[in-house]
């Protein structure tokens, strides 16, 4: 199964829409009349929340704690259910429909059964801070148009006729709701644009003589707000979980709790998104539950609620991570998030010049201008105050060691000069670095090897001198050198004056011979 899911990763390297999750459960007497609604019961958005306080506020959000019994009936709801792909029917009855309609072709459900479980799941439906039916993100038969959120955040609705900020359409609500409609309404315009959404429904049917279950993936989301979910986000999955009756104690929730967290989770949504078969979604569950790390029981109740921690959340979560000895050809892509789109922890050798430079620019270059341009996201009063403090905390180091340097240095250097320098490094540094934490100013190792520097360079003109004849001694035996391969010298000084030319006599021409043997005689005599 891991290695179901590590090939179905690896062909989708792209980055997968946040997936906000909605679970509601049905309520068979809302309001003491007797008639059924879907209550919003919790949320997932990388975090589990819970509707509490008598359905007035959400709860903090906190790390799901899941049972096995209902991991492994979430699976088996995965595979043994109904689970349907690319679901192109519009609107939430239409999708409705189309799930009742496979139950009854597979001989869950007669006709009668299926009337009353399609009415059962188009019963009213009750987000927390809201009135069934109501937008509100902008009143209901006012003129709505849709706002991008700050930061590129999600689009939300509002009110044409109202300014920005104000609130006077909440003011029909009790302070409760008011909080909450404000607090989703913020949450809105953090999501990103792209964040798609997805509902958990839950319940008991007792006319059922089965359980049923169906997983929906619609080909394209749709807006169905504001049946689902409670925010304004258009719906790309669908769980239904309808029983009878219970084998344990809050067994649907359990099941439903552990498909917000098969949602909630990077791989599985992956998965989830791309697959075009039923059984890769199981091997996707495989794989989630491979990597639960277990409580011993009665070692945590199991209404405890852990917070999570940012420093051990930011851990990339990737295919098969308690197989850390395992290794495959092509685990070398699994990077889902990863570091290698937008990190920095996968530096390796290129086998290329400046390769490493190269991929560090590639990888710097999307979020280069983002550097800039986030300091007039926030608070302006903030990014201003920032630079300040940093401003006056280099200033302040460098007037203080430069100082110190005119001292030791015999005013070769002051603070002018350690000024002027940390100006330029400090421009050049934060233009073209990715590393914010190392030191700009003057600082005492600073200080050391600039004294060593100097006390070093006390013995320049020696130095130089010493460089200028070891030059010259070098020109002069280069010189002589070349002398002796064009003048080599003689031992021998015969060889300078005899010649190198002789006489040959030609001794076939006899009056030549005569004359020679004449001219010897006469040499001899004298």
């Amino acid at each position: 199964p891991v290695e179901n899911v590590r090939r179905l990763v690896l062909l989708h390297p792209e980055d997968d829409p946040l997936i906000f999750t909605e679970m509601m459960t049905l309520d068979h007497d809302h309001g003491g009349d007797g008639k059924s609604m879907w209550k919003q019961s919790g949320r997932w958005i990388k975090y589990e929340q819970d509707v509490e306080g008598a359905f007035t506020r959400f709860s903090k959000p906190y790390i799901t704690l899941l049972h096995m019994q209902g991991m492994m009936q979430a699976k088996n709801c995965l595979k043994k259910g109904v689970v349907l792909l690319d679901v192109l029917e519009t609107g939430f009855e239409a999708i409705a429909r189309a799930v009742v309609k496979e139950w009854g072709q597979r001989g869950l459900v007669n006709s009668v059964i299926a009337d009353i479980v399609l009415q059962t799941i188009l019963s009213p439906k009750h987000h927390l801070g809201a009135v069934p039916g109501e937008n509100y993100f902008g009143k209901t038969g006012g003129h709505v148009r849709l706002v991008r959120g700050e930061n590129g955040g999600a689009m939300y609705a509002e009110n044409e006729n109202e300014e920005e900020g104000d609130d006077q359409d909440l003011l029909h609500h009790p302070q409760p709701l008011r909080d909450v409609i404000k607090a989703n309404r913020r949450i809105m315009k953090k999501l990103p644009s792209n964040t798609e959404g997805a509902a958990i429904l839950t319940g008991c049917v007792a006319c059922l003589d089965r359980p049923l279950s169906a997983f929906v993936r619609l080909r394209v989301a749709q807006k169905l707000y504001p049946i689902l979910p409670d925010l304004p986000v258009p719906i790309r999955f669908i769980f239904l979980l309808l029983s009878p009756t219970e084998n344990y104690h809050n067994e649907r929730d359990s099941i439903a709790r552990t498909m917000g967290a098969f949602i909630a989770d990077e791989i599985f949504r992956k998965v989830a998104l791309h697959t075009l078969e039923q059984h890769t979604l199981c091997d996707a569950a495989d794989e989630f539950i491979s990597q639960i790390a277990a409580v011993p029981p009665g070692k945590c109740s199991e209404d405890a609620r852990w917070e999570p921690k940012e420093t051990e959340s930011k851990q990339t979560r990737s295919v098969g991570m308690l197989y850390a000895t395992y290794h495959d050809d092509d685990s070398e892509g699994d990077e889902e998030h990863g570091e290698g789109k937008g990190g920095h922890g996968s530096i390796v050798r290129t086998g290329k010049i400046f390769g490493g430079l190269v991929q560090d620019v590639k990888t710097k270059a999307p979020w280069y201008l983002s550097d800039y341009t986030d300091f007039f996201g926030g608070r302006l009063s903030q990014s201003f105050a920032a630079t300040i403090f940093l401003f006056f905390a280099n200033i302040t180091s460098i007037i203080t060691f430069g100082a110190v340097m005119e001292r030791i240095l015999h005013h070769q250097m002051a603070s002018m000069e350690a000024i002027v320098s940390g100006g330029i490094s400090g421009v050049i540094f934060a233009a073209f670095s990715g590393q914010p934490l190392n030191i700009l100013s003057a600082t005492g190792p600073t200080l050391v090897f600039e004294k060593i520097l100097f006390e070093f360079c006390v013995f320049t003109e020696e130095a130089f001198a010493t460089l200028i004849s070891v030059v010259f001694i070098i020109q002069a035996f280069q010189k002589l050198l070349e002398i002796s391969h064009d003048a080599p010298i003689v031992a021998d000084p015969r060889e300078v004056y005899e010649s190198p030319c002789f006489c040959h006599v030609n001794e076939t021409d006899p009056k030549l011979n005569i004359t020679i043997s004449m001219r010897l005689k006469d040499m001899a005599a004298e």
